[in-house]
């Protein structure tokens, strides 16, 4: 049970944000994890706004690391795949910067561990994409503006990224 009770948090929670400093720990472990994957695996780094792409040699899918203002990470990974962390920050949502730090690394392991996989229907006016992780599944759903840039209708696609290759091998 959340610090709330049964009641849940009050609905000014929902707009307040007390401590967003506390999730500053989260710029550090996403440094640490970048280093950790240069070392472990063969990839270039290109820098970005806000951060950096980590570009595996030989297959798996790029991974974008950005450190935000709030402070938070945001990653982007495949073609749609990507996650916030924290996911709100809110009083509210109550989100323990530890926790929030183990799932960031839990979504970089998935990523780099060929543990990501999305799948993408097109029909007339929408456009569904899927993406599957072994602990989550996400679907979202696009208007006839917003498919657009997915591709026309009739298009499908499935991927499983691979594993990145380790460094040496």
């Amino acid at each position: 049970m959340s610090r709330w009770g049964p009641e849940g948090p009050p609905d000014e929670a929902y707009e307040r944000v007390t401590d967003p400093e506390r999730f500053g720990v989260l710029h550090g472990v996403a440094r640490a994890l970048v280093a950790d994957l240069e070392r472990r695996f063969a990839v270039r780094t290109e820098q970005v706004a806000g951060g950096v792409r980590l570009v595996p040699d030989g297959g798996g899918t790029p991974l974008e690391v950005e450190l935000t203002p709030f402070p938070g990470v945001r990653l982007r990974y495949g073609r749609s795949g990507g996650g916030a962390f924290p996911l709100c920050g809110c009083d509210a949502c109550d989100e323990d910067p530890q926790e929030v730090a183990e799932q960031l690394r839990e979504a970089v392991e998935d990523v780099v561990g060929g543990r990501y996989a999305e799948e993408l229907a097109c029909e007339p006016g929408k456009a569904t994409v899927t993406t599957r992780t072994p602990g989550s599944t996400g679907c979202s759903s696009y208007d006839e503006e917003e498919a657009e840039p997915y591709g026309p209708p009739g298009l499908r696609w499935q991927h499983a990224w691979p594993a990145w290759p380790a460094r040496g091998s």
